[in-house]
């Protein structure tokens, strides 16, 4: 028998965490919705989708727009976007280009 995948909550079966994490980072690495808290996913899609551009040179308001633009980028509730989460973008975008 594998792993089980749910465990109960008052009688009713719920997926365990691990396999909710696992299932999200296979969504994530497939191609699924992603949010602005996967920042290497967002730098790899940006560096392939604007490869002719500096990310050393794109204010965060123009950062947030580009972000917003990607398929299947989807904005959740929880989880907005700040300074510190477009700085970790910018810098993965950065080193993705240098690649």
């Amino acid at each position: 028998r594998g792993p089980s995948r749910s465990v109960s909550l008052h009688g009713t079966a719920m997926p365990s965490r691990k396999f909710l994490t696992d299932w999200m980072c296979v969504m994530n690495e497939n191609g699924g919705a992603y949010h602005w808290l996967d920042v290497t996913r967002i730098a790899e899609e940006l560096a392939d989708a604007h490869p002719d551009c500096d990310p050393a040179a794109i204010t965060f308001p123009a950062l947030t727009t580009l972000v917003r633009a990607l398929p299947g980028f989807e904005e959740r509730a929880g989880h907005p976007c700040n300074e510190r989460i477009l700085e970790a973008i910018q810098l993965g975008w950065i080193e993705e280009s240098a690649e």
